[in-house]
């Protein structure tokens, strides 16, 4: 059994699992407890039955994405695909994929729930991405698919010039993977921004935000992740492929591998310590950001943003 298949049915196990726990029967379970901590606003009766459902439904949508990474990691097995050495960037590719895109169908699918007769509001002006994605992760995502593409380039003009055909291949087509990745995930964040969410109320202006928030965070990491590995193996490549002194290259490497790391052990505490998944407060909701996770009936939303 191949990498990939041992790896698809540890998927499949931990899909079925994420959806056994997805369908809480209040809200005071988990998960709806736990992202009503993350994005600090609490769950009360006037939201409680949307909420719930469309927390449920983003549970699924992990669980889903899980389920189908497996499918097309043990389809790839079973057709006797070996990525070789790049197994580790297809696996989590695959997988980040399967997740973002099940997020998404799941974000534009149906409407939340909302009693006949509820009076509709709505926020002045226009929202805009960064009002929902931290810079870190939103300028992160652009400039890291930017190196990538320009790195896979070079790595696959590299190769060619070395009659490495298949390798100048794989380079070329990782570089318009990224493409398609950073393409794709604008597109759909500015599908996300225009649709049309009812609310009533503050509270339900409030939760609107944070769970389109979640909806861009969540598909954001597949290009981060697409970007990063193109960032960080494509100047590996390169080194590999020019006419240097083994010590040299070798030296490069080794710059280029602590420069990565240095980067991602700077960056998750930076993460952490900044709570992205509160970040659409600190722009669209700044009466509550510093506040416990209470009731948001008498907060104001900014009039920067726009919930819709």
């Amino acid at each position: 059994m191949s990498t990939m298949q041992v790896i698809a049915l540890i998927l499949a196990a931990a899909g079925a699992l994420v959806a056994v726990l997805s369908v809480p029967r209040s809200s005071a379970a988990s998960p709806v407890r736990g992202f009503a901590r993350s994005v600090n606003l609490a769950v009360t009766a006037e939201v409680e039955r949307s909420v719930l459902r469309r927390v449920q439904a983003r549970s699924l949508s992990f669980a889903g994405g899980t389920v189908l990474a497996a499918i097309v990691l043990m389809s790839l097995g079973l057709a006797g695909v070996d990525p070789g050495q790049f197994t580790a960037i297809v696996i989590v590719l695959v997988t980040y994929g399967s997740v973002a895109l099940c997020v998404a169908v799941s974000a534009g699918a149906g409407r939340p729930w909302m009693p006949d007769g509820t009076p509709r509001m709505a926020r002045m002006g226009a929202a805009r991405i960064q009002d929902y994605v931290p810079g870190f992760e939103l300028v992160g995502a652009r400039v890291l698919s930017g190196i990538a593409v320009l790195l896979c380039v070079a790595s696959a003009v590299a190769a060619g010039a070395n009659g490495s055909a298949a390798v100048a291949a794989w380079w070329a087509g990782y570089a318009v993977i990224v493409v398609a990745i950073a393409a794709a995930w604008e597109v759909n964040a500015r599908r996300v921004l225009r649709r049309s969410v009812p609310a009533g109320s503050t509270q339900q202006l409030a939760w609107n935000d944070a769970l389109r928030a979640s909806v861009l965070r969540d598909t954001i990491t597949l290009p981060l992740t697409a970007g990063f590995f193109g960032a960080v193996a494509g100047p590996f490549h390169v080194l590999t492929e020019l006419p240097l002194p083994g010590w040299i290259a070798a030296g490069a490497g080794g710059v280029v591998f602590l420069l990565a790391i240095g980067t991602a052990l700077v960056m998750i505490p930076i993460a952490l310590l900044a709570k992205p998944a509160q970040h659409y407060q600190r722009r669209l909701w700044p009466d509550l950001a510093a506040a416990p996770a209470v009731p948001v009936a008498a907060a104001k939303p900014s009039a920067d943003g726009e919930s819709r």
